[in-house]
């Protein structure tokens, strides 16, 4: 392990001043470790003329940060990101300058509440696992998929000017939940209802999701498997 020539310079230029950082590094078994460094020069005082240098391995500490910081941003069932992160990607995505425009879908299980009562809350926790999973699939790589609470979900989509990629989305959407999750008491059938917002740039964030969550519950009302625009009277059959 190796301090860094600036980290050197600092401790011997500044002489009974108490330095702490930390390090990373890797092992000889290429496991990452985190170590918290205490380094003074003590260039006057007898029997040490030099610089002394401590090191605590807090690498668990580190992996306990960053396991709090993953679930404070994650929703703890499915694993995607939560509310609190889904708009904090909102709201850089609306205020990047290259962006050309976003894509929000909001998602709306069908038949949800069927599902809990016919074969109970474990099953319905299975459904919802096996719908974000089906979600991250059709969607692009740098696409956010978040769980919004319940049984609704929220995708996040950048760089899309297009309504009718937004729709192709929903397309997909419809098609991959409405397919039957099977579990150990059976097929479990739920749909989706879809609203779409487009946001620009500098575009609010919490009213581009309401405005997507209002266009979901148009689609609710006119029937299953349904999706529709934010601007649209009519929503469109998925």
């Amino acid at each position: 392990m190796e301090l860094g020539s600036n980290r050197i310079h600092e401790v011997i230029t500044h002489p009974n001043v108490t330095n702490r950082f930390e390090l990373r590094f890797h092992s000889a078994h290429r496991l990452e470790r985190h170590m918290e460094i205490t380094a003074v020069a003590l260039p006057d005082v007898p029997g040490v003329h030099g610089t002394v240098i401590t090191a605590h391995d807090v690498t668990e500490r580190r992996e306990r940060e960053v396991e709090l910081e993953r679930r404070s941003l994650h929703d703890a069932l499915t694993g995607l990101p939560n509310r609190t992160l889904l708009f904090d990607r909102l709201a850089q995505t609306l205020h990047r300058r290259q962006t050309t425009g976003v894509a929000i879908l909001f998602v709306d299980l069908d038949g949800f509440k069927s599902v809990n009562d016919n074969f109970g809350h474990d099953i319905g926790d299975q459904v919802l696992i096996e719908v974000a999973r089906r979600l991250v699939a059709v969607v692009r790589e740098e696409d956010t998929v978040a769980r919004l609470a319940g049984d609704e979900f929220v995708i996040l989509c950048d760089e899309v000017e297009d309504p009718a990629l937004a729709a192709e989305l929903a397309d997909r959407v419809v098609a991959t939940v409405s397919e039957p999750v099977m579990t150990e008491r059976g097929e479990a059938v739920v749909g989706a209802s879809v609203g779409i917002s487009m946001a620009g740039q500098n575009a609010d964030p919490e009213l581009a999701v309401r405005v997507a969550d209002q266009a979901m519950y148009r689609a609710k009302r006119s029937g299953k498997g349904m999706y529709s625009f934010s601007e649209d009277e009519t929503p469109v059959p998925g």
